[in-house]
Parts: C-alpha cells; sequence; structure tokens
C-alpha cells in the first residue's frame, strides 16, 4: 500500500486499482471549545422555553413558543451535528475503475454515495464568489458544508473537499486527475460508441432480421445517450438488440454467432458476449461454447466472470481446454477472464482468498508462443501476488529457467514483489545477496538542505566477485511527517558488472514541494539500497522554509 499526505487534513492510501482518500474536518481547538459552548447555552434557552409549556399560557404567546421550539430544534441539530462532526467526523472517497464513493463519516456512522466512474464529469474547483451569502454561510466553521471540489454526475452538481483551503483543494484536484487518467481509455472507447457505429449495427441486424427497423434500433438504443457512459451505452446496445431476438437462447443463438464476425469490432462489439451472460447463464454448456466464439471478435473475458461464480467446476474445466485452442484469442479468455482482480471486470472473491483454481490454466499457458497470452499470464501472477505473495514465489522457483517466453512472464509477473524489494523475488533474476558488492566512496553534499532545493551524493559500487554479477540500485526516503515518517523507494537503475569492475555514480533527489508530497521540515534519512538490502544510510536536516 502507497500512502500519501497533503497538509494535515488529507491523506491519500492506493491499493492496486483502488484510491482511498480521507479528509479529516480538523478544528482549532478554540473554535471547537466555543461551539460546544454554544451547543450547551442554546440547549439550555431550549429547555427554559419548553418549561414555559407547562403553566397556561394565552394563544399567541403559546404559538409563538412552539414556533420558537421548531426553530430551536433545527438548529440544536445542526449545531450538535457541526460539533461532531468537527470533533470526529472525516471525508472517505473512494476512486476504483468502476466507480466513486463519497461517505461522510462520523464515528462509523455515514452512508456511501455511489457513482459509476463513467457518468462523473467536469471535476473542478468550485468557483469563489464573496458576494454569495449561501457559500459565505457554507463555509462558516459552525456549519458542515463548503464543498470546494465539485463534479456533474449527469444532470446534477455534487462536491466534496469541505472547507478545503484552495491550495490543498487545488493540491487534492491534481491528484484525483492523476489517478484517474489511467481510465481515460474508457472515455475514448465510449466515443467510438457513436451514432455511426449504432446504425452499423443496426444494418447487420437488419441482413438476418428483415422486420428489424434501422431507424427504430437507433432511436431505442440512444436514448439519453450524451449522459451514457461505456459500459452503460454497450448495454443499450444489448437490450435494443435484445428486443428483436427470440426470448429463449437456445434460439437466439444462430443470430448472435452470424452477427458476432459481422461486427469483429472489438470492445465495441462486447454487448454481443454481455447479451450471452444474461441470456444463456442457464445454458452453460451452449454458452461456454459461444463465448469462446464471439472473443475472437471482441473480448469474453467479463461476460465468463458470472459463469465462473455459477459454475466453478465447469468453467475450469473448458478454461483448461481453451488453453490449448489454435486460437491465441481463446487461449487469452483462458487466462483473463479468471484475473481475480481484473480493471473494468470487478474483483473474484473467492478466488482472491483461494487462487488455486487458477494455477491449472497458467501452468498450461506459461511458455505460450503469443505475446498477447503472455502479457495475461504476467497480468493474472501480478494480481495473485497482492494477495499471496508466497503462492507466487513457490510457482516462480519452478518456472524459473524452463523457457525465455516464462522468464519473460516471471519479470512481468513478479514486477509489484520486486518494487517492494522482496529478497526472494530478486534472487530469483539473479541479483544476489547486497552485501557481495563493495559500496564505497559514498559522500552526500550536505547534512542541511535548504527548502525546495537538491540532495546531491555519489558514490561507487564494485564486483570483488572473479564473476559476472547483476545489481539492482534503489534508494529508499524516509520522508520526516508530523507524526512520525513515511518511506520511500526510488529505483536507480539495474546492472551487470564484470569482475572486479566499478560502477560510479552521482545522483539527486528533489524536495520541491508537489501536490502529492508535502515535504516537512527536520530530520529525514535516506538508504543506499543495493539488491534489496540496505547499506548505507545518512540522516540530513530539512531547514524551514524562509
Amino acid at each position: 500500500m502507497k500512502e500519501h499526505e497533503i497538509g494535515d487534513r488529507i491523506k491519500m492510501f492506493e491499493e492496486g486499482n483502488e484510491t482511498t482518500i480521507t479528509i479529516s474536518a480538523q478544528i482549532e481547538s478554540w473554535k471547537e471549545t466555543l461551539l460546544l459552548v454554544w451547543f450547551l447555552a442554546w440547549t439550555a434557552c431550549g429547555f427554559f422555553v419548553a418549561l414555559q409549556l407547562l403553566e397556561p399560557q394565552e394563544g399567541a404567546v403559546f404559538i409563538f413558543i412552539l414556533v420558537y421550539l421548531a426553530f430551536w430544534s433545527y438548529f440544536e441539530y445542526k449545531v450538535a451535528y457541526a460539533w461532531f462532526w468537527r470533533k470526529w467526523g472525516f471525508e472517505r472517497i473512494t476512486i476504483d475503475a468502476q466507480s466513486l464513493s463519497i461517505k461522510r463519516d462520523v464515528r462509523a456512522y455515514g452512508k456511501a454515495k455511489i457513482f459509476f466512474r463513467e457518468n462523473v464529469r467536469n471535476m473542478q474547483m468550485a468557483e469563489e464568489n464573496r458576494r454569495s451569502f449561501a457559500q459565505s454561510y457554507s463555509k462558516s466553521w459552525w456549519v458542515v458544508g463548503g464543498e470546494t471540489i465539485l463534479f456533474k454526475h449527469f444532470q446534477d452538481t455534487l462536491g466534496f473537499g469541505l472547507q478545503l483551503k484552495p491550495k490543498e483543494s487545488k493540491a487534492l484536484l491534481t491528484y484525483i486527475k492523476k489517478r484517474l487518467k489511467r481510465w481515460s481509455v474508457a472515455e475514448e472507447l465510449r466515443n467510438l460508441i457513436d451514432r455511426k457505429y449504432v446504425s452499423e449495427v443496426g444494418k447487420e441486424l437488419k441482413l438476418l432480421i428483415p422486420n428489424v427497423s434501422i431507424e427504430c434500433f437507433v432511436q431505442r438504443t440512444m436514448i439519453s445517450w450524451s449522459d451514457l457512459g461505456l459500459n452503460q451505452r454497450v448495454s443499450a446496445l444489448r437490450r435494443s438488440m435484445e428486443f428483436y431476438l427470440p426470448d429463449e437462447y437456445n434460439e437466439a443463438r444462430e443470430y448472435i454467432l452470424m452477427l458476432a464476425p459481422k461486427l469483429n469490432s472489438g470492445y465495441a462489439a462486447v454487448f454481443i458476449p454481455e447479451y450471452i451472460s444474461r441470456k444463456g447463464l442457464d445454458s452453460p454448456n451452449e454458452a461456454l461454447e459461444d463465448l469462446a466464439y464471439v472473443t475472437r471478435f471482441s473480448t469474453s473475458e467479463f461476460a465468463i466472470r458470472p459463469f465462473l461464480e455459477k459454475y466453478p467446476e465447469q468453467s475450469m474445466q473448458q478454461m483448461l481446454a481453451w488453453t490449448s485452442d489454435e486460437n491465441e484469442h481463446v487461449r487469452r479468455l483462458a487466462s483473463e477472464g479468471w484475473r481475480p482482480r481484473l480493471p473494468w471486470g470487478g474483483s473474484l472473491k473467492n478466488f482472491i482468498q483461494d487462487p488455486s483454481p487458477i494455477f491449472p490454466i497458467l501452468e498450461k499457458l506459461k511458455s505460450d508462443s503469443s505475446l498477447y497470452v503472455r502479457k495475461s499470464v504476467a497480468n493474472n501472477l501480478n494480481d495473485i501476488s497482492k494477495d499471496h505473495p508466497g503462492r507466487v514465489l513457490e510457482i516462480a522457483q519452478k518456472w524459473a529457467g524452463h523457457s525465455k517466453h516464462t522468464d519473460w512472464i516471471l519479470k512481468r509477473g513478479l514486477r509489484s514483489l520486486l518494487k517492494e524489494g522482496r529478497p526472494e523475488a530478486l534472487q530469483l533474476f539473479g541479483y544476489g545477496i547486497g552485501n557481495q558488492f563493495e559500496l564505497q566512496n559514498v559522500s552526500f553534499s550536505s547534512s542541511e538542505i535548504e527548502w525546495e532545493s537538491h540532495l546531491f551524493w555519489e558514490f561507487e559500487v564494485k564486483n570483488p566477485k572473479t564473476e559476472q554479477m547483476k545489481l539492482r540500485l534503489e534508494y529508499k526516503m524516509h520522508f520526516k511527517r508530523k507524526h512520525g515518517s513515511n518511506a520511500k523507494v526510488f529505483q536507480i537503475g539495474e546492472y551487470e558488472l564484470n569482475p572486479n569492475e566499478s560502477l560510479q555514480l552521482q545522483r539527486k533527489h528533489s524536495f520541491k514541494e508537489l501536490s502529492t508530497r508535502k515535504h516537512q521540515p527536520g530530520v529525514h534519512k535516506i538508504e543506499l539500497m543495493v539488491n534489496g538490502l540496505a547499506r548505507f544510510e545518512h540522516s540530513f536536516t530539512l531547514k524551514p522554509m524562509k
């Protein structure tokens, strides 16, 4: 898990394809005390007025008291909620490939609002209008409000980042946009499924089913089209096609199997496998056969997953058979469809807990001639390594040296473990024990670094052995934080040193302020890592900003 901070209030946690952001509702202690005193005084006033109802009152006075108590009750709740929020509240924003989730949490109480990522548009900072009373009021410290980052969800404007400073909200927005960039391909694919494509699908369907009206097909599909995300457009196409097909799956099959090769349009045609997964789920024998066929023209990696959950044994046997198929798309499906953490495909929780059924599939494909297939096998291993690193290392030990294709898969499949500096992973690829190398002439520019400057250092690494040795150099920076510290590993490079050969290097690390990393003055530490082993450390002081 990677951790980042923005100021004192914002923390980011990255794990796999999921990012969690927490924003604490901090407030100065004197404001918190004043808010509590205000709440107690307001409560006392309300009880005093309520006691007047125990005595007979004139009609006008009675009505006044009731109106006052209604007004009092509303603000009693508002002030109480504001105090509890400032004391224990925080926002939790969770982003993954499918969704954006926002939750306001007070002592574990709160309900998350979930939005499909593909429907989230125009995320930006809220415009400041100092003349607006409503905006000024929402930013007050005695209320819960003041969203500083806004976005569009269909026709609604929503937001988060309550009462952040402009610098904080700008840094957070930059960070979120960078994280969302990885899913920008979804937007590109979404734009490919346009009116022209829908019309082409309608024309091909009409050639198979004469009573299809192309105009009606397009109109039926493209209702609220501009508001639909990628997968929603896919589903809209599937529903329109389903309208013209026979109700029984076994009767509709022939049309599906004829339509798939005519379209042959990659992800845009994924509505066909989607149809199979929905209508054919109760006919696994036929549906699995059909998924293998249509994946040649699109991809069935998402559509196969409901069958894995409902018919795990049958699906496993079928996918084992696919590993020997002459078509690389079918062989890839055997691996890609079973990835525990497939992007856009959701998680297979049962197989995250126990990935054992996946291993026979990967075993069959570990030397596949197709790079397309090998990438899938490697990504599958990398998925599994996040939950079962020991199991993946055991497999790697067995596979190592089997073939050049297998070694390529292992290097890519163990990439997360290599980044973590796991000794077993490093040694598997020939990176020996780090203390076998001589680290010499290490020197740092200074033990005191000016704010937003650089730390410079140089060093020499020597191979004292009589045989060539592989070298992986990294450095681990221990950043001071307001509470403790956190470390981040940076790679220098990978090298091969001949006997008695030396390598001289110079490096620098910038302490410029970044949107995702705010520095704290004080004592920091750097460790030079040789093949995952810390060989030298240096402490230095980052001076405060002038």
